[in-house]
């Protein structure tokens, strides 16, 4: 067992990565999405309002808890990118909990979820 195995777990970290051109805008998280990290969510608000990208994934692919307290700013973030960016959504790699719960309840949508990133990056029907 190396020394990064004993490492305590941090449930208040939310990270995640950019990765924009002209036509995509693809943003990676990991951690956990909870009311501890607003400040990263914020961050990210701040970071998509300066894109000009006409497509924005969400890839979810090392998110490992979704707290109910997040999903007003689930909402927010798709708006943002739908309605104020004239933007597509595109999400993927939810754990099949989680994505089943956001769409039971209409916070994504089923035809803006994709299986993996692969699939999300060239739009593919699934």
């Amino acid at each position: 067992m190396s020394s990064e195995d004993n490492k305590p777990v941090n449930d208040d970290i939310l990270v995640y990565r950019f990765f924009e051109d002209a036509k995509i805008c693809v943003i990676s998280l990991g951690g956990n999405l909870n009311y501890k990290n607003k400040e990263s969510c914020e961050a990210i608000l701040e970071q998509i309002k300066k894109s000009k990208a006409p497509v924005f994934v969400m890839n979810f692919r090392d998110v490992q808890k979704i707290d109910k307290n997040t999903h007003r700013y689930l909402v927010q973030l798709q708006t943002l990118i739908r309605s104020e960016l004239h933007a597509e959504v595109r999400i993927c790699e939810l754990k099949t909990t989680f994505k089943s719960d956001l769409l039971d309840i209409g916070i994504i949508k089923a035809s803006e979820y994709f299986l993996n990133l692969r699939e999300a990056l060239v739009g593919a029907k699934r």
